[in-house]
């Protein structure tokens, strides 16, 4: 479908500035490798425009001749690309488009996954004698798998679909799965060779030849143990037959993890849906189902983190394509939030490639494809349809300084930016929350909107106006997090370090001093240092550890102080005076409870309330907000009046205490009909 863009400021994490931290650090934050997933797309990007793309096909065409007109197509059926043959690979590309029902195919046929690339230059090819432009990528492509010596049957989107044609493109939407369904194979298009892409590919022989000793061994020995060792050491990496950490050919396959093609949203269906997939880059080919077991072994073996890798994309269209074979469809939601940091240039895509692989979508036509409206429109027009099956949704919509599309409700998900922030809905103790329901209750919510669809009207209560906020805390990414012990560990910390860690520390220390100023706790009766260490990880349970022999109940101001200490600006201070044995507790009470808070505080900020109590809230929560529950709602929310009575919706919220449904009860927050914008 649609070529694929980047939009940085729906990736890119957000950074306040810090006092007394230079600007250098957090320029060194953002480009630290593995930290911003847009500084990597750009480092690779910047390679590629290194080795610009040379095409050695003859284009006998131009805009001059007679263009190609698309005629129009029934119910049930679209078009077939026949590339017809030519001896030498420079001849000029010549096609001719079929029409066929998708219900009665009279020949096997491939489909092609693939990015339109740079739309911007344009190159020409013939269909049916006449004249077509396409985009570089298209043609390298089709040069590509071009036969010397008989016609090709490919189903190509961006010439099997006239895009110009709207209805069209909405029609053919609804049914594209089935053209991948019963395609004998999807070929993945990755693009032409560059940034030595072939280390890449001798790279993944080598790593499989690995793996499969592994299996072997694991095998032969018959043993309960885990298939595959890990890569805990440098040394491993070589001693096991791989080259060494800065061999190019690790960069190359960084490259590759980064192409376009993995990041665009349409690929999610194209790879899930086919029976058959192949990997294609220049010459070099590979299954994409061993493709995604290689990644599967880069991630649990530590080999990816060892050499700076990250399968995660791989994995995400691996689950996705799973889930489908095994009939095991995921939701409308949830595939909408697992793919939400794939891009598109229509932000439309972000719902409409989902729709075929979803299950229980509804039936309403407001979910149908229609390119004639805008991404907010649709956006507004699917939280309307799910939310009344369920106020969940209201839980993935990002805070408002990452929405793309500000011209939308508040109540609505912008499904263009992804979020800084782990929902709370999945964590460990998502499936418990009952803020504002009957645990256990699974009834469709009671709302209603006003007639243009742009004010929600619900029921809920306010528990508490916000009085005092703190700063926010980012998300880190997993290389980066993992790194503070283990930096502790060997003493390993240089001056951008120590001046990373200071900022963070200094925002730690805000955190405490604005909660430890309360005396006492007033909904549980906690004292309030043990209130505050449960706000920061929502109250997420540790399970008993084995101590000396037999499990022990964990204790959470041992796991809080190993925390701060290795979240102090110089961690290591002290360590001499420790034994081995001390250290590795230190760490690992250290990596338990900032596992949890990463889960709950990063990317939040930290609230008191007038009534003094605790939470945790979205960045752009301020004093004077209100945190309420919402009747079917699972969490507490933060919600923004405005002067005509009516709310903002701000986002999800923790308040301590109040998550389990002890506010349904209590006369003291009266119901309210709210309305939000």
């Amino acid at each position: 479908m649609p070529n694929m863009d980047y939009i940085p400021a729906a990736w890119r994490p957000f950074f306040h500035i810090y006092g007394h931290v230079v600007p250098k650090t957090e320029k060194w934050m953002l480009t630290r490798n593995g930290f911003d997933p847009v500084k990597r797309h750009e480092l690779h990007a910047r390679h590629a425009l290194k080795e610009k793309l040379v095409l050695d096909v003859q284009e006998v065409m131009s805009q001059n001749d007679p263009r190609y007109e698309y005629t129009g197509l029934g119910p049930r059926e679209f078009r077939m690309l026949q590339i017809h043959p030519a001896p030498s690979r420079t001849d000029p590309i010549s096609c001719s488009l079929l029409t066929w029902s998708i219900d009665d195919l009279p020949a096997p046929f491939e489909a092609l996954s693939y990015t339109w690339g740079d739309a911007k230059e344009r190159h020409w090819i013939t269909i049916d004698g006449k004249a077509i432009d396409v985009t570089p990528n298209l043609i390298s492509a089709l040069q590509q798998f071009r036969q010397p010596d008989q016609d090709r049957l490919l189903w190509v989107d961006a010439l099997c679909i006239n895009q110009q044609d709207l209805p069209e493109r909405g029609s053919q939407v609804l049914f594209m799965d089935l053209v991948y369904k019963r395609a004998a194979r999807v070929v993945v298009w990755l693009g032409v060779a560059y940034s030595q892409s072939h280390l890449a590919f001798e790279l993944m022989t080598k790593i499989t030849g690995v793996m499969e000793a592994d299996r072997k061994a694991h095998s032969d020995s018959n043993s309960g143990g885990e298939m595959y060792r890990k890569y805990t050491m440098e040394q491993d990496v070589v001693e096991r037959g791989l080259p060494e950490q800065d061999d190019p050919a690790w960069l190359a396959l960084d490259a590759l993890f980064w192409r376009q093609w993995f990041l665009r949203i349409w690929v999610v269906q194209e790879v899930a849906v086919p029976k058959v997939a192949l990997v294609v880059c220049g010459s070099d080919t590979i299954d994409f189902d061993a493709f995604c077991d290689l990644c599967d072994y880069l991630h649990n073996t530590a080999l990816g983190s060892r050499t700076g890798l990250s399968a995660d994309r791989v994995l995400a269209l691996r689950t996705a394509r799973s889930q489908y074979q095994t009939n095991n469809h995921a939701s409308l939601v949830t595939q909408l939030i697992s793919s939400r940091t794939c891009l598109a240039t229509n932000a439309a895509d972000k719902v409409f490639a989902m729709l075929n692989i979803s299950k229980d979508v509804p039936p309403d036509p407001a979910l149908r494809p229609d390119y004639h409206k805008s991404p907010s429109t649709v956006f507004s027009d699917t939280a309307r349809v799910l939310l009344a099956q369920s106020l969940d949704i209201l839980n993935f919509n990002s805070d408002s300084v990452w929405r793309v599309h500000p011209d939308m409700p508040s109540w609505a998900p912008d499904w263009s930016c992804a979020p800084r922030e782990f929902c709370f809905l999945f964590t460990p103790e998502g499936p418990w929350l009952h803020a504002g329901t009957v645990a256990g209750d699974s009834s469709a919510p009671n709302i209603r909107f006003s007639e243009d669809n742009k004010v929600l009207h619900l029921q809920g209560r306010i528990l508490d106006k916000i009085t005092t906020v703190g700063e926010s805390h980012f998300m880190f990414s997993h290389a980066r997090y993992g790194q503070v012990s283990n930096d502790w560990y060997s003493k390993k910390i240089d001056k951008d370090e120590f001046l990373y860690r200071f900022s963070r520390h200094r925002r730690w220390t805000m955190w405490e001093h604005m909660a430890l100023k309360l005396k006492s706790y007033p909904v549980t009766g906690e004292d309030i240092r043990t209130a505050f260490q449960k706000t920061l990880i929502a109250n997420a349970n540790f399970p008993p550890r084995e101590m000396g022999g037999k499990l022990e109940p964990v204790n959470l101001e041992e796991l809080y102080t190993a925390f701060r200490r290795l979240q102090s600006v110089e961690p290591h201070l002290g360590q001499d005076k420790m034994t081995e044995d001390d250290i590795r507790i230190q760490k690992d009470n250290h990596d338990l409870y900032g596992q949890k808070v990463r889960a709950a505080a990063y990317g939040r900020k930290i609230f008191v309330t007038k009534k003094g109590y605790l939470g945790l809230a979205p960045v752009s929560a301020a004093t004077g907000y209100f945190v309420a529950i919402l009747h079917g709602g699972r969490t507490a929310y933060v919600l923004k009046k405005k002067k005509n009575g009516n709310y903002s919706f701000v986002g999800e919220a923790y308040l301590h205490g109040f998550m389990h449904g002890q506010a349904l009860d209590d006369e003291k927050y009266p119901v309210e009909e709210l309305a939000i914008e």
